[in-house]
């Protein structure tokens, strides 16, 4: 069978990279993006081979969540399964949360709502992605069995972060903000995903790639540094969340605890922080005492129990 995968923000700078990637691997790939010239880029790349299907394009805006249902759609409705999903569309800070009034009639004057085009693009899609594709991931399990079919492998979602996911970024607070809870949402979903949804979620936190979404001038001064991540380490830390084993190879380095993963089979719950040439998987910080790996581990089931009631009891 053809394996099917999604894409957003697919027709440049990462997503584009990681697109070609899956193409090359004879993916059936649905690329979503928010320019409407992006068929174009789509309409250049050539298959695997000429019996591989070509990729598809799909405009939408991932922020909306009936751009982003049309593309899950496009995609099931070609082999009634997904694959993979990488959710991949970001943008930086739309403002500076810090700047300074353009006269003192600013003072006075009712100030403007905060933009929040990047909490919507960075965090909410990835949260609306992981919804559908939990959805989509049970669904092709009741297709296949309704149709006496083997159930289908695991799904893989993995979202692109970032290094600021890990550190400050006082320039670009809520992208930092955003990236943060991106991480948060894998190492605290990864496990679950994989037991109660037949898919794993991981995240890839690249350090600064040279993209589109840097101001003009400032990768030639990163680049003199010699601080440029490349692709290819990007794309590297893609394939280790393809792979269907949890061993690491010799290029990858775990620092700190181990996350979600729990069995031998595909990482789940892990996050790869991509720099210049290095990847390394990061687990959560370190546990402060036995109290706080209690709460986090819920080794008890207290947690669970208690808000799997109380959810049913607010919908009642």
């Amino acid at each position: 069978m053809t394996p099917v995968a999604i894409v957003t923000g697919a027709c440049s700078g990462i997503g584009l990279a990681m697109s070609k990637e899956l193409i090359h691997r004879g993916y059936k790939v649905f690329m979503g993006d928010i320019n409407p010239r992006g068929g174009e880029v789509v309409d250049a790349l050539t298959p695997s081979s000429e019996a591989a299907p070509p990729p598809t394009f799909v405009c939408g805006n991932v922020a909306s969540f009936e751009d982003q249902y049309a593309l899950f759609e496009a995609a099931y409705a070609f082999a009634q399964y997904i694959d993979v999903f990488l959710a991949n569309a970001g943008v930086d800070d739309r403002e500076d949360l810090l700047a300074e009034p353009a006269d003192s009639a600013a003072f006075t004057a009712k100030p403007a709502p905060y933009d929040a085009t990047t909490t919507e693009i960075n965090l909410g899609a990835v949260l609306q992605g992981f919804k559908l594709m939990v959805h989509y991931s049970r669904r092709a399990q009741y297709d296949a069995k309704a149709a006496g079919l083997a159930s289908p492998p695991l799904s893989r979602m993995v979202v692109t972060s970032s290094t600021f996911g890990l550190y400050p970024f006082p320039t670009n607070p809520v992208y930092a903000a955003t990236k943060h809870a991106t991480r948060g949402l894998v190492q605290s979903l990864g496990r679950r995903a994989q037991q109660e949804a037949n898919m794993t979620l991981n995240a890839i936190l690249p350090a600064f790639v040279p993209t589109g979404l840097a101001p003009e001038g400032l990768v030639a001064q990163i680049r003199d540094r010699g601080y440029l991540t490349s692709m290819e380490t990007v794309v590297k830390a893609l394939d280790l969340f393809l792979s269907e084993t949890a061993g690491l190879p010799d290029y990858v380095q775990r620092i700190e605890v181990p996350a979600a993963t729990a069995s031998d089979g595909p990482l789940t719950g892990e996050c790869a922080e991509v720099s210049m040439t290095e990847i390394y998987l990061r687990g959560s910080v370190p546990f402060s005492n036995e109290s706080q790996r209690w709460f986090s581990e819920d080794p008890d089931g207290i947690w669970q129990n208690s808000y799997q009631q109380k959810r049913a009891a607010d919908k009642k």
